[in-house]
């Protein structure tokens, strides 16, 4: 069954500040984000778009192409607190979230900030099958070692460091708030039988990623609705 009509969210829920992060690292809700009536349809060639090449100018419509500029402006900037996350950037169309898959690809493994700002957008706005596809290939990768070099231990031990654990899992843990935010705010997008198999598939391969921070999240979220 396809969900009947279309939710809008409405408020900000932050994240604990006992975890010392900023907005979107903080998980925080834009407004007047809203899920897809037609859930199981796969826009075409979503079925590659996680593995894509990445597209230095993508293919969107032209009325996107302002927030396409504004996105790669945050991007550069490392500015997660630039109010265009939550204007310019609200609602984005399927096209605009493959895009976003492939810049994330595109990206370097120690881009944490630029990464978990892309892993921001999709799961706040989830929209299709493909997104939550991507989601999972989020879980789905080695862990971020060192902020230098994520294939490299740090010479302290990151267990001891909760903020630097927390930058070093920033997408991971993006992903993670983002979807218990929407669950929380609008339970009945679990009564539709195909998001509700995504999202527990997703959950557990978040609890399978090594870092205690990421797996025990995806764990409360599981739990707490029933999944």
């Amino acid at each position: 069954m396809l969900i009947a009509g279309l939710f809008l969210f409405k408020d900000y829920e932050s994240l604990p500040e006992q975890h010392g992060l900023k907005k979107p690292s903080q998980m925080t809700f834009a407004q007047s984000n809203q899920f897809s009536e037609d859930f199981n349809a796969k826009p075409e060639g979503a079925s590659t778009a996680v593995t894509a090449a990445p597209q230095a100018l993508p293919q969107l419509p032209e009325n996107e192409k302002p927030a396409w500029q504004a996105l790669e402006e945050i991007l550069k900037s490392k500015n997660d607190n630039d109010p265009r996350l939550d204007t310019a950037l609200s609602q984005l169309s399927a096209e605009f979230h493959k895009a976003i898959y492939s810049k994330y690809l595109s990206l370097k493994p120690e881009d944490r900030n630029e990464r978990g700002t892309l892993v921001f957008l999709v799961a706040r706005d989830l929209k299709t099958e493909a997104d939550i596809d991507f989601l999972q290939t989020v879980y789905e990768e080695s862990p971020c070692l060192n902020m230098a070099n994520c294939a490299a231990n740090s010479e302290n031990d990151p267990q001891e460091n909760n903020g630097q654990q927390t930058s070093l899992n920033y997408p991971q843990l993006a992903g993670l708030y983002q979807v218990d935010a929407q669950l929380s705010k609008r339970p009945e997008l679990l009564k539709n039988p195909q998001f509700r198999a995504g999202i527990y598939a997703l959950l557990k391969t978040a609890e399978n990623f090594p870092a205690p921070q990421v797996h025990e999240k995806a764990k409360q979220i599981r739990e707490k609705y029933g999944l």
